[in-house]
């Protein structure tokens, strides 16, 4: 026993689903790509705006890096720290070694 046979359908019924199906198809994959597109560009938003507030901090502590003043760079990274898009920032010396925040 077969669960769908097509020859029991009748003309309207196999018509409309020959026209239906593939559009279906065809939409549910349109859609996939285009929501991957979409996904993608906010990706790249996103990354976009982490590496300019990461150049503007650089340029920004350069001062308060290489004189070791805590306080003017604890101040800029609160400040960076109120953006919603960063979440954690890490400061490192001319010797590559982590600076205590």
């Amino acid at each position: 026993m077969k669960l769908f046979q097509i020859s029991r359908l009748s003309h309207q019924t196999r018509a409309f689903a020959t026209a239906f199906i593939p559009v279906i198809i065809a939409s549910i994959l349109f859609a996939s790509i285009y929501i991957k597109q979409r996904l993608d560009d906010i990706d790249n938003l996103l990354e976009a705006q982490i590496e300019h507030i990461s150049a503007s901090f650089a340029t920004t502590s350069e001062y308060s890096i290489v004189f070791l003043d805590k306080d003017t760079l604890s101040r800029l990274m609160k400040t960076v720290l109120e953006n919603p898009i960063t979440t954690s920032i890490q400061v490192y010396d001319t010797k590559k070694e982590l600076l205590p925040n």
